[in-house]
């Protein structure tokens, strides 16, 4: 499988985005399907269902599902700074501010 992520991500910049961004989604799925606690996985899944949302709704649910995906990052690794600042851009899109300053000053502790 790191074969294949390895092509996949060759492919970056030479094929459309979002068919780009679809392969790389359904690559990282199946990881997790046969991975299910592969941590760097989770992560990498919900960085590309942040860049992949095309409208409003689709946006909404993929930044939920990589909410999901960095919050069970940080149940393992509190101090993740990646996950944190992650986390820190989710909640301002979602409007949630406080939150959105609680991760940012939380990521830049650990960098």
């Amino acid at each position: 499988m790191k074969y294949q992520i390895s092509n996949w991500k060759k492919r970056e910049g030479h094929i459309k985005e979002s068919v780009w961004l679809s392969q790389g989604i359904k690559l990282y799925r199946e990881i997790l399907m046969d991975h299910p606690n592969d941590m760097e996985a989770k992560s990498d899944l919900a960085k590309l269902l942040i860049r992949s949302g095309t409208d409003e709704k689709m946006k909404y649910v993929n930044l939920i599902n990589a909410q999901d995906l960095f919050e069970e990052v940080l149940k393992l690794f509190p101090n993740d700074d990646k996950a944190l600042y992650r986390l820190a851009h989710i909640s301002y899109e979602n409007r949630k501010y406080e939150r959105c300053i609680t991760y940012f000053t939380k990521a830049l502790e650990q960098s």
